[in-house]
């Protein structure tokens, strides 16, 4: 059975890799603005630390979107943010575009999450390169379970910016098998044996697998989707996942960031349809 609806959407940070950054905020010295874009692992953080007003920063895409051949973006992504349910934050371009007080929580059910991942989707693609985000959220949480829940923290981090304009199904001439999605956890954990004999664990925590079968319905959605992205990213760096766009409910259940961990090809059926495997372990 195939699915067919418009309900994910794959990504990576080409675009925003090189995007240049400015921000009249402050931010932590050893946490500085350039992590948001600089380095794909999420603990990289960016800090800012002075709340007293809204957090703002700009990346401008210009130079960027014009060496790719881009001329619209479709996702933009605060990774693994430490925001709160009363969290907004907005996005405005050069040419005009606007989201005013969008919830940094995808859903709200995801109090349980130590750091969100907040996104804006447009469906008909952005032309503005030139974006502004400016994040209000008074009382961020600290990222660290105590015995009293979540405490409230003087600092608003980020561990990646992601802008790009991705594949989507139904748009792309791409869909997803139902049926074929699996998940798991991988959990490493360091066994240290003492002389006496004892052993002590040193658990990690757990990361999620996915693994689904895409179809692409004809040579150039292929080529120009899915090829294009194992150029760019191989299996060495970062995508993103979202499978339920728009959702309104256990969003940050189904965000995925991480590795390519195995990318490959199922089946050539005839010369107009191409099934891929893609395989992603999460970074935590």
């Amino acid at each position: 059975m195939i699915d067919t609806s418009l309900d994910w959407l794959l990504i990576s940070d080409r675009l925003s890799r090189w995007g240049v950054l400015s921000s009249p905020s402050v931010t932590a010295a050893d946490m500085p603005l350039s992590y948001l874009i600089s380095s794909q692992q999420p603990t990289d953080r960016c800090r800012f630390i002075d709340l007293g007003s809204p957090v703002s920063f700009t990346i401008d895409l210009t130079a960027a979107m014009a060496a790719q051949g881009v001329t619209s973006w479709r996702a933009l992504v605060l990774t693994y943010n430490n925001s709160s349910a009363d969290g907004t934050f907005s996005v405005s371009g050069n040419l005009g575009y606007s989201v005013v007080d969008k919830p940094l929580w995808p859903s709200p059910d995801s109090g349980s999450f130590r750091r969100i991942h907040s996104y804006i989707y447009e469906r008909a693609g952005v032309l503005d390169p030139v974006l502004t985000i400016t994040i209000d959220d008074p009382n961020p949480r600290k990222p660290a379970l105590s015995a009293s829940g979540f405490s409230t923290a003087d600092y608003f981090e980020i561990g990646n910016l992601l802008v790009d304009f991705g594949i989507v199904s139904g748009l792309d001439s791409v869909i997803r098998q139902q049926g074929t999605v699996q998940e798991g956890l991988d959990e490493e954990s360091k066994l240290i044996v003492s002389e006496g004999g004892p052993i002590f664990p040193r658990i990690r925590p757990r990361s999620a697998r996915k693994s689904f079968n895409l179809k692409f319905l004809n040579k150039v959605a292929y080529r120009t989707g899915m090829a294009r992205l194992r150029r760019d990213v191989g299996v060495s760096e970062a995508v993103m996942l979202i499978e339920d766009l728009g959702g309104s409910s256990f969003q940050m259940d189904g965000i995925t960031y991480g590795l390519f961990d195995g990318l490959q090809d199922v089946s050539l059926q005839d010369d107009e349809h191409f099934e891929v495997v893609v395989k992603i372990r999460e970074m935590l």
